[in-house]
């Protein structure tokens, strides 16, 4: 019996590789294409009926055909000289194991691959797997066998692709794979940030003031209440998939609205949406979903912050260097804003000292006041793995059997075939 992949697998075969028509959703499949093809092997059994002379299929007469499946042959095409099957270099399960590859492969899996090491570990890899282990082009000039970069992350920053273009590496990656991990993440730092929730937890258990003052209202709200959901405004940056997410929970909870801003200097404004610094002046809440492009980079600096609201907080949950922390630490030392929340940092791994926003209170630096971070942890969670570990292996698997152009595979490709993709 076929398991769901396989027979997913096998219905690419037939899909793409033998182009049938549809009508009125039967299979009409040309039985020529069949007998002439390279899966003419038995190995796995697929019952399809003929029809007349023509040599059409229809539910008039059955035959049993048995066609060789695609995922146990590799394409010859994508293995360098010399070799004889593929060599997978995976840089990083410190951050997840890799799902089972179904066809012929050789391994080397290392916990985590610090940048000095790379270009030795990927040096005669012929498939390499990355979560946030950067693989530049100092690194993949030093590994000339290398033909596929499989980064098992949904921002590929780090990637170099007009050089992979160049050499005629393909890069894919897993899109989507965490959108709900990372927008249930966003509230949770919504809400940490607007009710000021980690401030008011160290104080109760650090501390006496609670018992001393009877209550922290004033203590920590001196200007006033913090904002209900039903008095916040919305501003999206970044309307993908993740931002359209966002948008949808922000109105199951009773957001008053919601603004969706225009790209940053666009001289046309869409439908739907406001000039972005139309969306920095009225938003509440802003939600930073876009990608680190290099129009993206430095994007919210000073002026973009005095923009914004006092009562305003800024939520990043997409990629460190979108907003100028040094600029941020400012706004919230000096109250332009109420408050900002942050999943991800310009440098990564972080701690005291590595930013402006991470000061090093031990040695007598001051605190930046109402600030939330977190670990670029949002992505993290059970069903965001398997997502990703099975959307890494079709995305490989694509790529063996030269399938790269299937429609069911095209969102996870990003180089393909001396081509950017995306």
């Amino acid at each position: 019996m076929l398991d769901c992949y396989e027979y997913r697998r096998l219905l690419h075969l037939v899909l793409v590789r033998f182009q049938p028509q549809f009508t009125h959703q039967i299979l009409y499949l040309p039985i020529e294409s069949v007998a002439a093809s390279q899966y003419k092997e038995i190995m796995i059994g697929l019952t399809i009926e003929a029809k007349d002379d023509r040599g059409l299929f229809s539910p008039d007469h059955s035959t049993h055909i048995r066609i060789k499946s695609s995922s146990q042959q590799q394409h010859r095409a994508s293995l360098p000289p010399g070799y004889a099957k593929h060599h997978i270099v995976y840089l990083d399960s410190i951050h997840m194991p890799l799902a089972k590859f179904d066809f012929d492969h050789t391994i080397e899996v290392y916990h985590s691959t610090p940048a000095n090491l790379v270009a030795e570990r990927i040096r005669t890899a012929t498939i390499v797997v990355s979560v946030l282990t950067p693989v530049g082009a100092s690194d993949l000039d030093q590994a000339p066998t290398v033909r596929l970069i499989a980064a098992l992350c949904s921002g590929c920053s780090w990637i170099d692709k007009p050089y992979c273009q160049r050499r005629g590496i393909d890069v894919v990656h897993v899109p989507h794979a965490s959108i709900e991990a990372v927008g249930e993440h966003f509230l949770g730092l919504y809400f940490a940030c607007r009710r000021r929730i980690p401030a008011v937890n160290q104080c109760v258990k650090d501390s006496q003031t609670w018992k001393t003052k009877k209550t922290l209202t004033k203590h920590f709200w001196n200007g006033g209440p913090p904002l209900s959901c039903k008095q916040e405004t919305l501003g999206i940056i970044g309307y993908g998939r993740l931002g359209q997410r966002i948008e949808d929970l922000c109105r199951n909870i009773g957001f008053d609205k919601v603004l969706v801003a225009e790209r940053k200097g666009a001289k046309t404004v869409r439908d739907g949406r406001l000039r972005f610094e139309q969306v920095l002046e009225q938003s509440t809440v802003i939600a930073v979903a876009c990608s680190l492009t290099d129009e993206a980079l430095g994007m919210i600096h000073e002026a973009e912050l005095k923009r914004m609201r006092k009562d305003a907080i800024i939520v990043n949950i997409a990629r460190g260097g979108i907003i100028d922390e040094a600029a941020l630490a400012t706004a919230l030392k000096e109250g332009w804003i109420y408050g900002a929340a942050l999943d991800v940092l310009q440098n990564e791994p972080a701690g005291p000292g590595s930013s402006l926003l991470l000061p090093e209170t031990e040695h007598g630096e001051a605190d930046v006041p109402n600030l939330v971070l977190t670990a670029h942890l949002a992505w993290f969670a059970g069903s965001t793995m398997q997502a990703m570990q099975e959307c890494n292996r079709d995305g490989i698997a694509a790529f063996i059997e030269d399938r790269m152009t299937d429609p069911s595979i095209q969102s996870s490709v990003i180089v393909h075939n001396g081509r950017i993709w995306k």
